[in-house]
């Protein structure tokens, strides 16, 4: 409805100027200035009732795009991803099946730039750590894990990876980047 009264008043505006001018032109009124006034009134009412989710700046780790910035992630669709993530790097390196890792049992957050002994420079840097189920049986783990993109669709390094069943099987030595 607000994108509605504001096209409204753009055009309202638009015509209301140009009567204007062909009224000073012929030297009649044909009402101008009054169709301009309604419709900057109209136009102001259209951005006033704009919805908050156009303008709104929410977390940056609330986007439907995933997007976070450095900090505890909160968001459950997040946690989600973060947790089926885990499970398929849970069973590729543990040489398990049929791993359950509940969103609800992991804490994730995203870390500032890492950088390793090499130099090399890991951007979009996530940090998840729970428990995983197998077999009846809880086991903690925790991953670190680089995307290309700010993005945990995107595909991505993992840095480390450790469980209690396998012990460290990935560990790269990383530091905070300046």
């Amino acid at each position: 409805m607000s994108a509605f009264l504001g096209a409204i008043g753009f055009v309202g505006i638009i015509v209301g100027i140009v009567l204007m001018v062909i009224g000073r032109i012929k030297k009649r009124k044909y009402r101008g200035g009054i169709i301009a006034i309604i419709s900057v009134i109209l136009f102001i009412a259209g951005v006033a009732t704009t919805p908050d989710s156009v303008g709104n700046t929410k977390k940056a780790d609330q986007t439907d795009t995933h997007k976070v910035t450095p900090g505890k992630i909160t968001n459950k669709h997040l946690l989600i991803d973060l947790a089926v993530r885990s499970e398929t790097l849970i069973e590729k390196y543990d040489k398990i099946d049929n791993v359950k890792v509940d969103e609800d049992n992991i804490t994730a957050q995203k870390m500032v730039d890492q950088k390793d002994t090499t130099g090399k420079i890991y951007k979009n840097v996530y940090k998840v750590t729970g428990q995983y189920s197998w077999k009846d049986r809880r086991y903690d783990y925790e991953l670190i894990i680089s995307f290309k993109k700010n993005n945990i669709d995107e595909s991505g390094s993992v840095l480390k990876y450790e469980s209690e069943t396998s012990g460290p099987v990935i560990d790269v030595n990383l530091t905070t980047a300046k």
